[in-house]
């Protein structure tokens, strides 16, 4: 297809719409490849300027019968694509999505069958999120397996497309865990295609999406797992002039960090955050940043929280025992000042307990002294591996999906 799809471009680029179609026609009588001919329709509707302009092609390939009964499906899926993306219209879009005979995309290269996913989870209304889930899992099923047999343009954008708007769905469906994730291995497809990132919105979107996730998902392995994956990205000192493992995505992180995280503090903490570093809760600015990034009261006191998480931790690494009052001090408590919080030493008392019987920490917490006694030796806790379990699960789910297609 990415040959067949050049060749058409270089053919057709002195051609009117009317001479493509002709030759639509004609190559489809001489019996020419799959190739050849949709990548002729692909063609005409890159030139295509709305819906209506590829109704011509569908009336021609309507009145070649069963012979065009294949390309009829492509067409369809072509005119919805130009419905959905250009002229916005949903409804128009889902109404010729519906004429689509799935068994007809199977014969046709694979973008065709992964763009009909796409499109039809786009245009499946907002309250069904299982049936938009189910689309793009079966869309990324088709993907991972045909996305060798795309052009490298056609492979990037639907790739990213498919993972963006899979995203959403997560976001909406409160799966924040999976959503992480799914976010980050977005970040790690940037180095395939720099120019074209460095445009788009939803590029932009999903940075946001990941800087909002890594502080608002509790703690639990597979946060830390994307912890990880985001400090080899943005360097391990997360300084702008010390690259990580991708050149480009670290240029690009860092412009994105330093023109939206206007707080030097917001930077810091996240930073901290991704090295297993304790941040100090009275840095100057910090609380009205994060009120600013999470205005709901609810998602503030959830990412105060995972903070403390954060710290608690990464204190039970450094001590095998510390004082709640010196806790509260390296965590800068102490000098807090923020409205609607509880009171931090029954926050503070409260993490810790959790955390143990999360099995998060090793520790004993002596209430009387008010110190805890922190432990190296620790069992995996069995919400992380709840966490871990469901992205594996969900990566099967996608798999058995398309199979089942």
């Amino acid at each position: 297809m990415p040959q067949a799809l050049e060749l058409a471009r270089n053919i057709t680029k002195d051609y009117s719409t009317q001479q493509i179609i002709d030759l639509i026609r004609i190559q489809i009588s001489e019996g020419a490849t799959i190739e050849c001919i949709c990548g002729l329709m692909e063609c005409l509707r890159i030139r295509s300027s709305s819906k209506m302009d590829l109704d011509p092609l569908y009336e021609c390939l309507d009145e070649m019968g069963a012979v065009a009964s294949n390309y009829r499906s492509v067409c369809l899926v072509l005119m919805a694509q130009l419905a959905l993306e250009v002229s916005c219209n949903r409804e128009q879009a889902r109404q010729l999505l519906s004429k689509v005979n799935p068994l007809k995309l199977q014969k046709i290269p694979p973008v065709f069958i992964v763009r009909c996913y796409l499109l039809k989870s786009a245009t499946t209304d907002s309250s069904d999120l299982t049936q938009k889930d189910k689309m793009l899992c079966k869309g990324l099923a088709h993907f991972n397996r045909c996305k060798d047999a795309m052009s490298e343009d056609q492979r990037i954008r639907l790739g990213f497309k498919l993972r963006f708007q899979r995203c959403r769905v997560l976001l909406e469906e409160q799966k924040y865990t999976e959503c992480l994730s799914l976010s980050i291995d977005i970040l790690e497809s940037y180095s395939e295609n720099p120019g074209y990132f460095a445009q788009s919105s939803m590029f932009e979107n999903n940075l946001h999406n990941v800087v909002s996730l890594l502080l608002y998902v509790p703690y639990c392995s597979a946060k830390v797992n994307s912890l990880k994956r985001f400090a080899d990205f943005i360097g391990c000192d997360c300084n702008s002039s010390q690259a990580g493992s991708n050149q480009a995505l670290h240029q690009a992180l860092h412009q994105w960090l330093d023109a939206h995280l206007t707080s030097d503090g917001l930077k810091t903490l996240l930073c901290k955050l991704t090295r297993g570093q304790i941040v100090r809760l009275d840095v100057e600015g910090l609380m009205e940043c994060l009120r600013t990034l999470f205005a709901d009261e609810e998602k503030f006191q959830q990412v105060y929280r995972n903070i403390l998480e954060a710290d608690v931790v990464s204190i039970s690494k450094k001590f095998s025992n510390v004082k709640l009052e010196l806790m509260k001090q390296l965590i800068g408590l102490t000098n807090v000042n923020h409205e609607n919080c509880l009171e931090d030493d029954d926050r503070l008392f409260n993490v810790i307990v959790e955390l143990i019987l999360d099995r998060k920490i090793n520790a004993k917490l002596d209430e009387v002294e008010k110190v805890v006694y922190f432990s190296e030796r620790l069992q995996p806790e069995w919400k992380s591996r709840v966490a871990d379990m469901l992205v594996s699960v969900d990566k099967v789910y996608e798999r058995i999906n398309a199979e089942a297609d």
